[in-house]
């Protein structure tokens, strides 16, 4: 019996592996409890599979944090996109300290509730600078 020739055609196609969602989800996750340790850092991130793009939203007190947020999510696995949206954090605390009218001293809870807080905040960060202002305005026989 003769052998037949048969013409084999292999055609291999290369196939990427499905993503994990469990383990970008894991990992999304470990980032942003990791960076809201940070002090001034309160961020949530989602990831959307069908575009494979993180949204980090939040508020940043160092307008720095912004690039290493980026980077980190960034990095991830089948993330191709990182959408960032962040405000400003408004200053930690009242700016703003009032005397009671004729006296050029504050009681011992006033010390701790408003002049404490700014000590700390500019302790964590010394390169912020202040500027104390005095205002008084007399209304009839009141100092303001």
């Amino acid at each position: 019996m003769g052998a037949s020739k048969l013409d084999v055609e292999n055609n291999i196609v290369t196939a990427q592996p499905l993503p994990d969602l469990e383990l970008i989800a894991a990992e999304i996750g470990r980032l942003e409890v990791l960076f809201n340790q940070r002090s001034g850092v309160i961020i949530t991130a989602d990831y959307t599979h069908s575009s494979h793009r993180v949204t980090v939203s939040g508020t940043l007190r160092d307008v720095a944090d912004r690039s290493i947020i980026a980077a980190a999510f960034e990095a991830i696995p089948e993330v191709k996109s990182v959408w960032i949206t962040f405000k400003s954090q408004p200053f930690p605390m009242d700016s703003r300290i009032y005397f009671p009218s004729g006296v050029a001293s504050l009681n011992p809870e006033d010390m701790k509730t408003q002049i404490s807080p700014i000590q700390e905040f500019l302790t964590e960060y010394p390169e912020i600078r202040l500027k104390i202002v005095k205002d008084y305005r007399t209304y009839g026989s009141q100092w303001w």
